[in-house]
Protein backbone atom coordinates (compact mmCIF):
# COMPACT_ATOMS: atom_id res chain seq x y z
CA UNK A 1 0.00 0.00 0.00
CA UNK A 2 1.33 3.45 -0.87
CA UNK A 3 0.35 4.96 2.49
CA UNK A 4 3.07 5.60 5.04
CA UNK A 5 2.58 4.56 8.65
CA UNK A 6 0.00 6.77 10.34
CA UNK A 7 -1.19 8.23 7.04
CA UNK A 8 -4.87 7.96 6.31
CA UNK A 9 -7.09 7.74 3.25
CA UNK A 10 -10.40 9.46 3.96
CA UNK A 11 -13.50 9.50 1.81
CA UNK A 12 -16.91 10.98 2.52
CA UNK A 13 -19.50 9.49 0.17
CA UNK A 14 -21.77 12.09 -1.42
CA UNK A 15 -25.17 12.34 0.19
CA UNK A 16 -27.82 12.40 -2.54
CA UNK A 17 -30.62 10.22 -1.13
CA UNK A 18 -32.94 10.22 -4.17
CA UNK A 19 -34.50 6.82 -3.49
CA UNK A 20 -34.98 7.62 0.19
CA UNK A 21 -36.58 10.97 -0.72
CA UNK A 22 -39.01 9.19 -3.03
CA UNK A 23 -39.89 6.68 -0.29
CA UNK A 24 -40.42 9.51 2.24
CA UNK A 25 -42.72 11.41 -0.14
CA UNK A 26 -44.67 8.25 -0.92
CA UNK A 27 -45.14 7.42 2.77
CA UNK A 28 -46.12 11.02 3.60
CA UNK A 29 -48.72 10.99 0.82
CA UNK A 30 -50.11 7.68 2.09
CA UNK A 31 -50.21 9.05 5.64
CA UNK A 32 -52.00 12.23 4.52
CA UNK A 33 -54.49 10.09 2.60
CA UNK A 34 -55.15 8.01 5.72
CA UNK A 35 -55.75 11.14 7.82
CA UNK A 36 -58.06 12.54 5.12
CA UNK A 37 -59.95 9.25 5.04
CA UNK A 38 -60.46 9.55 8.79
CA UNK A 39 -62.55 12.68 8.24
CA UNK A 40 -64.89 11.00 5.74
CA UNK A 41 -65.16 7.59 7.45
CA UNK A 42 -67.29 8.42 10.51
CA UNK A 43 -67.80 4.88 11.88
CA UNK A 44 -64.08 4.12 12.31
CA UNK A 45 -61.94 7.27 12.05
CA UNK A 46 -59.52 6.03 14.70
CA UNK A 47 -58.43 3.12 12.46
CA UNK A 48 -57.48 5.55 9.68
CA UNK A 49 -55.72 7.81 12.16
CA UNK A 50 -53.74 4.85 13.53
CA UNK A 51 -52.78 3.87 9.98
CA UNK A 52 -51.65 7.45 9.31
CA UNK A 53 -49.51 7.41 12.45
CA UNK A 54 -48.04 4.00 11.62
CA UNK A 55 -47.02 5.28 8.18
CA UNK A 56 -45.09 8.12 9.85
CA UNK A 57 -42.82 5.70 11.76
CA UNK A 58 -40.76 4.64 8.71
CA UNK A 59 -40.66 8.30 7.60
CA UNK A 60 -38.81 9.27 10.77
CA UNK A 61 -36.44 6.33 10.34
CA UNK A 62 -35.67 7.19 6.70
CA UNK A 63 -35.10 10.86 7.51
CA UNK A 64 -32.77 10.13 10.42
CA UNK A 65 -30.90 7.42 8.49
CA UNK A 66 -30.49 8.93 5.03
CA UNK A 67 -30.89 12.71 5.47
CA UNK A 68 -29.29 13.50 8.82
CA UNK A 69 -26.59 10.82 9.04
CA UNK A 70 -23.30 11.12 7.15
CA UNK A 71 -20.42 8.67 6.85
CA UNK A 72 -16.65 8.90 6.65
CA UNK A 73 -14.71 5.91 5.32
CA UNK A 74 -11.08 5.77 6.43
CA UNK A 75 -8.08 3.54 5.79
CA UNK A 76 -5.72 3.92 8.75
CA UNK A 77 -2.28 2.40 9.11
CA UNK A 78 -0.68 1.73 12.48
CA UNK A 79 2.93 1.59 13.66
CA UNK A 80 2.87 -2.20 13.87
CA UNK A 81 2.13 -2.40 10.12
CA UNK A 82 -1.52 -3.36 10.21
CA UNK A 83 -4.07 -1.36 8.25
CA UNK A 84 -7.72 -1.01 9.26
CA UNK A 85 -10.79 0.07 7.35
CA UNK A 86 -12.97 2.26 9.56
CA UNK A 87 -16.41 3.79 9.18
CA UNK A 88 -17.40 6.85 11.19
CA UNK A 89 -20.97 8.16 11.45
CA UNK A 90 -21.88 11.73 12.30
CA UNK A 91 -24.95 13.91 12.22
CA UNK A 92 -24.78 17.44 10.82
CA UNK A 93 -21.06 17.83 11.53
CA UNK A 94 -21.27 16.94 15.20
CA UNK A 95 -19.02 14.47 16.99
CA UNK A 96 -18.03 11.48 14.88
CA UNK A 97 -18.60 7.99 16.22
CA UNK A 98 -16.66 4.93 15.09
CA UNK A 99 -19.28 2.41 13.97
CA UNK A 100 -17.13 -0.15 12.14
CA UNK A 101 -13.48 -1.23 12.21
CA UNK A 102 -12.17 -4.10 10.12
CA UNK A 103 -8.56 -5.11 9.54
CA UNK A 104 -7.76 -5.22 5.82
CA UNK A 105 -6.34 -8.70 6.38
CA UNK A 106 -9.86 -9.90 7.36
CA UNK A 107 -11.53 -8.78 4.11
CA UNK A 108 -11.89 -11.80 1.83
CA UNK A 109 -13.91 -10.32 -1.06
CA UNK A 110 -15.11 -7.05 -2.55
CA UNK A 111 -18.23 -7.51 -4.69
CA UNK A 112 -20.66 -5.10 -6.28
CA UNK A 113 -23.74 -4.42 -4.18
CA UNK A 114 -26.66 -6.36 -5.64
CA UNK A 115 -24.39 -8.59 -7.74
CA UNK A 116 -25.63 -12.04 -8.67
CA UNK A 117 -24.71 -14.50 -5.93
CA UNK A 118 -24.11 -11.73 -3.39
CA UNK A 119 -26.76 -13.22 -1.11
CA UNK A 120 -25.01 -16.60 -0.96
CA UNK A 121 -23.77 -16.11 2.62
CA UNK A 122 -27.10 -16.09 4.41
CA UNK A 123 -25.60 -16.66 7.86
CA UNK A 124 -23.39 -13.57 7.63
CA UNK A 125 -24.17 -10.50 9.73
CA UNK A 126 -24.92 -7.57 7.44
CA UNK A 127 -24.11 -3.93 8.05
CA UNK A 128 -25.05 -1.09 5.71
CA UNK A 129 -23.18 2.20 5.73
CA UNK A 130 -24.66 3.50 2.48
CA UNK A 131 -25.75 7.13 1.97
CA UNK A 132 -28.89 6.07 0.03
CA UNK A 133 -31.01 3.01 -0.60
CA UNK A 134 -28.95 0.80 -2.99
CA UNK A 135 -26.86 3.53 -4.68
CA UNK A 136 -24.95 2.88 -7.91
CA UNK A 137 -21.31 1.95 -7.32
CA UNK A 138 -21.87 0.44 -3.88
CA UNK A 139 -19.79 -2.57 -2.86
CA UNK A 140 -20.04 -5.28 -0.23
CA UNK A 141 -16.97 -6.19 1.79
CA UNK A 142 -17.06 -9.84 2.85
CA UNK A 143 -15.27 -10.14 6.18
CA UNK A 144 -14.13 -13.29 7.96
CA UNK A 145 -12.77 -12.89 11.49
CA UNK A 146 -13.09 -14.39 14.97
CA UNK A 147 -16.67 -13.09 15.21
CA UNK A 148 -17.65 -15.09 12.12
CA UNK A 149 -18.71 -14.01 8.66
CA UNK A 150 -20.08 -10.54 8.07
CA UNK A 151 -20.79 -8.23 5.17
CA UNK A 152 -20.28 -4.47 5.13
CA UNK A 153 -22.01 -2.41 2.42
CA UNK A 154 -20.25 0.87 1.53
CA UNK A 155 -20.01 3.39 -1.32
CA UNK A 156 -16.26 3.94 -1.91
CA UNK A 157 -14.62 6.12 -4.53
CA UNK A 158 -12.43 4.51 -7.19
CA UNK A 159 -9.22 5.00 -5.20
CA UNK A 160 -10.54 3.35 -2.06
CA UNK A 161 -12.14 0.54 -4.05
CA UNK A 162 -8.81 -0.15 -5.78
CA UNK A 163 -6.98 -0.23 -2.42
CA UNK A 164 -9.57 -2.62 -0.96
CA UNK A 165 -9.36 -4.93 -3.99
CA UNK A 166 -5.54 -4.92 -3.77
CA UNK A 167 -5.80 -5.90 -0.09
CA UNK A 168 -8.14 -8.78 -0.99
CA UNK A 169 -5.71 -9.94 -3.69
CA UNK A 170 -2.87 -9.94 -1.12
CA UNK A 171 -5.04 -11.80 1.40
CA UNK A 172 -5.92 -14.55 -1.07
CA UNK A 173 -2.29 -15.11 -2.12
CA UNK A 174 -1.08 -15.53 1.47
Amino acid sequence: MANKEGAMYDYRPPRRPKKAAFAVLLLLAASATAFAAATVAPPTPYLWQCLGLLLLIPVTHLISRYFLLQYLYRLRSYEDGRVDFEVYAYRRGNRMQLVCRVALSEIVAVTSHGAKGADAATDAKRFSYLPDISPAGAVVLSVQNADGASEVAILPDEGMRRLLEEAVARNTTQ
